[in-house]
């Protein structure tokens, strides 16, 4: 199988390692990043993960040098880049072409929809810390890594179990889900609350519950986001959401989540793909978003401040 991993950051080249070290064919595939894309096809990818370091060969391409096309493509730019990069990838989807998104946020199941029917369309969460340690150096830490999955149009074929075959034979545990969209709200809830206070904070997750404040203030985003959830339908599980997070302030010693590492970075964040759309669709019902208005409000001064610098 030619699988193609586009976005090389912190999740995507990790992700794209640790397949390429279950000895699959991988080509790495950047938007931007043409220094980045040479030392890989030079050096590999260096993963930092299950207590050691290894090193793996990858192929490496800008998006939009590439015209052959893929069995499985895996989407791991920012959500807001991703209908870009699909774009300048459009010669490697035919019509047999599997995409793939575990983003953070909405959105992006209609965001690929525009490239792959949604029978061709395979979605749902990740939950893999990871960091970038250097050029083509990544880490991940912690036991808990872990995909669930399913199809966009709630089906069922031999492309979701092959595909959930190969992560798990790669060290990228995966299961397949009955109701995907339950796993990608529970995700969103947990994303909605730790991501943007890590961020105003610059604290990693694992410090949050040296206050009761602060650990209460992630609490109360994610009750509001699941409750919202409830309100359009969708029997999230609040219970299971909530067990996750308190383990996060424990496992994730000195993690930064992904929009905090933007934050640090200078770059613009997933906060409209997560409070963003949290907030479109609440005010689409009339439902009260109080918490997450106020630290999307928040997040959009800071990203103002920082990106006019």
């Amino acid at each position: 199988m030619k699988i193609a991993v586009i976005g090389t950051g912190a999740i995507g080249m990790l992700f794209g390692g640790l397949l390429a070290r279950g000895g699959r064919d991988v080509t790495m595939v950047s938007v931007s990043q043409t220094a980045v894309m040479e030392k890989l096809s030079r050096d590999g990818i260096r993963v930092s993960a299950d207590d050691h370091d290894i090193t793996v060969p990858v192929k490496a391409a800008m998006a939009g040098d590439l015209s052959e096309e893929f069995d499985w493509i895996i989407l791991f730019t920012k959500s807001q880049g991703s209908v870009a990069a699909l774009e300048k990838c459009r010669a490697m989807i035919g019509k047999d072409t599997y995409i793939m998104t575990l983003q953070n946020g909405l959105g992006n199941i209609e965001n690929a929809e525009k490239f792959a029917p949604a029978d061709h369309i395979i979605c749902g969460v990740l939950t893999m810390p990871a960091a970038v340690t250097g050029i083509g150096e990544r880490r991940t830490c912690g036991d808990d890594r872990k995909s669930s999955i399913g199809m966009a149009d709630g089906s069922d074929c031999a492309f979701l179990h092959e595909a959930a075959d190969i992560m798990n034979s790669c060290g990228l545990p995966a299961v397949i889900v009955d109701d995907v969209k339950v796993v990608i709200w529970d995700k969103l809830a947990i994303n909605s609350g730790f991501n943007p206070v890590c961020s105003l904070c610059l604290l990693p997750q694992s410090r949050l519950h040296e206050t009761e404040g602060g650990e209460q203030l992630v609490f109360d985003i994610m009750h509001e986001t699941l409750g919202l959830a409830k309100a359009l339908g969708i029997n999230a599980d609040e219970d299971a959401a909530m067990e996750r997070a308190r383990a996060i302030l424990v496992t994730h010693e000195g993690h930064y989540p992904s929009m905090a590492q933007d934050v640090m970075n200078k770059r613009r964040t997933e906060v409209d793909c997560i409070n963003g759309e949290v907030i479109k669709r609440a005010r689409a019902i009339n439902y009260p978003v109080p918490r997450n208005e106020t630290v999307y409000a928040l997040m959009k001064l800071l990203e103002v401040k920082y990106l006019s610098e």
